[in-house]
Parts: structure tokens; sequence; C-alpha cells
């Protein structure tokens, strides 16, 4: 979301993102709009922001995996199962939730999925709400 800042579209100025085309069609203020709806709505399930919660320290709030640092390629999807008491597949679906919405990335080494927090999107989508509200 980083380049798709209020400042870039124009929101700063006072435009009403998301509810007013642009010049070129929907244009980039409905998207960054779109965006910012969907992080937010991605956030407001309590197992997903205790699930970003938790990545913010993956060093000291998950165990040692066998492959790679939890900070630099991230979390094993079966550690965040785990710790969350969830099924596999509901694990699964709230990390997806949290990838569409571009608040974490996901790693593939071998048959595992390792996720860590995307920051700069996190970033940006404080940004963006610290001008708006």
């Amino acid at each position: 979301m980083g380049e798709n800042s209020l400042a870039h579209n124009g929101l700063a100025d006072g435009g009403v993102g998301g509810d007013e085309p642009s010049k070129t069609g929907r244009g980039e203020a409905f998207i960054v709009g779109r965006m910012m709806v969907d992080q937010l709505k991605a956030l407001a399930s309590d197992t997903r922001l205790q699930i970003m919660t938790w990545l913010r320290e993956p060093d000291t709030q998950f165990p040692p995996q066998a492959h790679g640092d939890p900070v630099g390629i991230g979390v094993c999807v079966s550690h965040i199962q785990h710790k969350a008491g969830l099924s596999p597949s509901t694990a699964s679906t709230h990390l997806a939730i949290l990838q569409r919405a571009e608040l974490v990335c996901a790693t593939r080494i071998g048959k595992w999925t390792y996720y860590r927090r995307n920051e700069p999107a996190i970033e940006a989508l404080l940004d963006d709400i610290r001008r708006m509200v």
C-alpha cells in the first residue's frame, strides 16, 4: 500500500476515498479506499488480530523451527495454528485473509509455508488512518 498513500492520490487534500471516481474512471482513490477497507476488515477478527500481535515478536512468541529465522522468513503455519488452537484449514483461511489484505507475506519452503508481517503495508495503513482521522 506504500505508494497508494492518501497524499499520493489526493485524499489528504479532502478527497473522499472510494466514493468519488477520479478523472480516469474509478481511479486510485477508490483502489486505496478499497484496500484500506479490506485491511481493516481483515483486522476486525479477534483471531487475526491476535496472530498479527504474535507475529510482531515471532522469536519470543513461537517455539524454534526447523527452517530459518522466524523474523527473517516468518513463522511456520503449523506453529501459528497450534498457538491459536485452530484446525489447519481454519488457520490457513485466517492467514489467507491477512495475505490478501497484504498485511502478511508468505514464504514457501518445501511443503511448509511461513508467514511474517508486511511492515511497510502496516505502516502505510497506519499513516493513511492518521491522515483520515
